[in-house]
């Protein structure tokens, strides 16, 4: 055999082996870009990543209340003062003309709107429908459909739906709240002077914000002396650090502050209702008829007036609307926003749930803001009624909801037993309808599990008796003045569900459409 050549494993430098190609032989098969590459398969993988962090994230939720409690700071308790002293009353010219109450609520409206407007707050866009035509034979369609709330005047018939003297109780809770104030103080303002002034009592409770909450608040009030409303508006400087404190229980304690005068009722204490400026046909309530809980919505006069009618129509324990919101939105899908049209999505799906316990979409979809806001509702009863009724835009039945505004009877935040009104007894008288139900978190320590503090108010009402709970499809609140479009008596998102050819449904706001009563009997 022939020797092997000296060099024969003798390694060769790199640069004389020929050049490979990336991914096929030049010339047959053009290569694939990297980009694109890289972005098939990392796109894909962060959505896998994003919802096994959600999941995570429920998981971990559920272990610490159901394994271990967490360990939370103290909630803050505090009830704050009143913020009235800190404006300047309204000159005499306001309330000069008191035989013509509507020039006088207009007076009042206008002062108060140059004072917001004074301190920077923007002036809202926002049209709503008029209620009074302000001519007695000839009333509007809205001021006839609402006039059992209003006090009686001479020659007025009783309403079919009221017995006893109303008390309308409006509760809020503020921060940061300047955005939303000019549109929600004067919706307030209308409403107030509408149910009538004796009737009406507005308590608001702020802590922490750093904005002009307060200030307005204090306008706010001077406005409600004004117009004889009776008033409770507080504010607290303390701001609260959320990631060391039990949310639930926290929000609980700031909404319990702005009914305060209902949980502690006591009839030595001043009247919750002016009685001074009572209507002389009209009988004045003691006790409030209705909680009206509203968050920092936009929302119009209508939009409460109709969930104090329906209260009364359907013999309900509460009726909530439902608050909207622009999507998409949020952190994966908000560079979205505006690519793919108009699309609205249900805000308070954590609190609301159908008549059989469902939510009314799923809670967790990572595609959600991509859906059609609207049409996914009330998809998961095993009965169909109730996605009939919503989508005939008729008020439905619910366990439980809050949506943006609640109306709730009132009597069951009462004290079950108040004291005698002789200074020198210890006896206690009951109050009818009285439970002593108040904002909680959920008694986890005793197997209840967490949920929302609205959520659980909805239990404690059942747990009384009060379980006839209504959604009123047709009240749309928003959080945003570009989501809320009032035209004349057209909102953009109720209440006709009409299939349409686009991907998105359309609701129309039609006051007009006949109210239905829901059947009880068929339910309970």
């Amino acid at each position: 055999m022939p020797p092997s050549p000296s060099n024969s494993y003798q390694l060769l430098p790199v640069s004389s082996f020929p050049s490979m190609p990336r991914f096929a032989r030049k010339g047959r098969h053009p290569s694939f870009p990297r980009i694109p590459l890289l972005v098939l398969i990392l796109f894909p993988l962060s959505i896998a990543l994003y919802i096994l962090y959600k999941l995570a994230l429920i998981s971990n939720a559920f272990r610490t209340y159901e394994v271990n409690s967490p360990v939370f700071s103290e909630p803050f308790r505090g009830t704050g003062e009143e913020v009235e002293g800190r404006a300047d009353e309204f000159p005499a010219w306001v309330t000069s003309d008191k035989n013509n109450v509507e020039v006088t609520v207009w007076n009042i409206k206008t002062e108060l709107a140059t004072r917001l407007q004074n301190m920077g707050l923007p002036e809202s866009s926002v049209s709503c429908q008029g209620i009074l035509s302000g001519q007695r034979n000839s009333p509007t369609f809205l001021e006839s459909r609402y006039s059992h709330l209003f006090p009686l005047e001479e020659g007025d018939q009783p309403s079919p739906y009221i017995s006893e003297p109303q008390g309308f109780y409006f509760a809020l809770n503020l921060f940061n709240s300047k955005g939303i104030i000019p549109h929600l103080f004067q919706t307030l303002l209308t409403v107030a002077a509408l149910l009538g002034p004796s009737n009406v009592h507005i308590s608001i409770f702020e802590n922490g914000s750093w904005d002009e909450t307060v200030p307005s608040m204090a306008h706010f009030a001077r406005a409600l002396t004004a117009l004889g409303v009776a008033h409770s508006l507080r504010s607290d400087s303390h701001s609260t650090d959320w990631s060391n404190v039990d949310r639930i229980e926290q929000l609980a304690l700031y909404r319990d502050v702005a009914i305060s005068s209902l949980i502690h009722y006591n009839p030595s204490d001043p009247p919750l209702f002016d009685s001074a400026r009572a209507h002389k046909d009209s009988p004045h309530p003691t006790l409030p008829t209705d909680l009206i809980f509203i968050n920092d919505v936009f929302v119009c006069p209508a939009d409460i007036l109709e969930l104090l009618h329906q209260r009364r129509f359907q013999g309900a324990s509460a009726t909530c609307g439902m608050d909207w919101r622009v999507a998409p939105e949020g952190s994966l899908w908000g560079w979205l926003d505006g690519w793919l049209g108009e699309n609205y999505r249900f805000y308070d799906n954590w609190v609301t749930r159908t008549i059989e316990g469902w939510p009314t979409r799923p809670r967790v979809d990572i595609f959600a803001e991509l859906r059609d806001g609207i049409r996914e509702l009330f998809h998961w009863d095993s009965s169909t009624s109730s996605l009939n009724r919503f989508r005939a835009a008729l008020p439905l039945p619910v366990y439980s909801c809050w949506n943006g505004m609640i109306v709730l009877n009132a009597l069951p935040f009462l004290p079950s037993h108040i004291p005698s009104s002789d200074p020198t007894s210890s006896a206690t008288t009951p109050i009818k309808g009285g439970h002593d139900i108040h904002f909680r978190h959920g008694r986890t320590d005793q197997g209840e599990c967490a949920a929302s503090e609205c959520k659980l108010v909805a239990r404690d009402f059942w747990g009384v008796g009060e379980k006839k709970w209504v959604m009123v499809p047709r009240v749309a609140v928003t959080y945003r003045e570009e989501a809320y479009k009032a035209e004349g008596d057209r909102l953009e998102v109720w209440p006709f569900y009409t299939e349409g050819p686009g991907s998105n449904s359309t609701l129309r706001h039609n006051w007009n459409q006949s109210s239905s009563h829901i059947p009880w009997e068929d339910i309970f």
